[in-house]
């Protein structure tokens, strides 16, 4: 689907077969899978969504099942493809900006702020600057400062690790299923709230 004439977000089903169960799971993801781990990652991402067709039992109601799985997915990237859409078509000033990334990082109550006034300072790098946040269809819009939000998570956020642990799949971790997944989905909403 395309957000705007350059900025495209591609969606998949995955067909995935159970070893030992005989079962085949099937659901729909924005992940491409090309290896184990972007694999992993949908599975996980969408095992809330997934349905399984056993080569067993009532194969006719599990095939329903399927279609009404097939139906929702396309109602849900429908929905999400008219979010993204009126957040491209939403330029965003710098004071909503700022409140915005404010909302998502706050400054401590106590404490040092210095973390948090750095991690602000990179989501409005990413921005102004962040994959495709370029393009003359997307810069300046709602849709650049969540695609910010979600590249710093992904790509650039510091990960707490113990001494020699690997900082990328810790940030791997944290951005599908821990602090990170929560904070771009409150980054989403907060962002779907600016367009009301």
């Amino acid at each position: 689907m395309w957000i705007t004439k350059d900025d495209e977000v591609e969606r998949f089903l995955l067909l995935h077969m159970l070893r030992g169960g005989g079962s085949l799971q099937v659901l729909d993801t924005p992940i491409r899978v090309w290896c184990k781990n972007t694999l992993v990652r949908a599975l996980e991402e969408g095992k809330h969504r997934a349905i399984r067709i056993c080569h067993r039992g009532d194969i006719a109601a599990q095939v329903q099942a399927a279609e009404r799985l097939l139906e929702e997915s396309l109602a849900a990237f429908g929905a999400f493809e008219r979010e993204a859409q009126a957040m491209v078509g939403r330029l965003i000033r710098e004071e909503a900006l700022d409140a915005y990334f404010r909302t998502l990082v706050p400054d401590p109550t106590d404490g040092d702020p210095s973390r948090a006034r750095a991690a602000k300072g990179d989501l409005v790098r990413l921005f102004e600057t962040g994959k495709g946040n370029a393009l003359p269809s997307v810069r300046g819009t709602l849709w650049a400062a969540v695609n910010g939000v979600v590249e710093f998570i992904d790509h650039e956020r510091p990960a707490r690790t113990p001494e020699g642990g690997d900082v990328r799949a810790q940030r791997w971790t944290s951005a599908q299923f821990g602090s990170g997944a929560a904070l771009k989905a409150r980054a989403w909403r907060e962002a779907l709230a600016l367009l009301t």
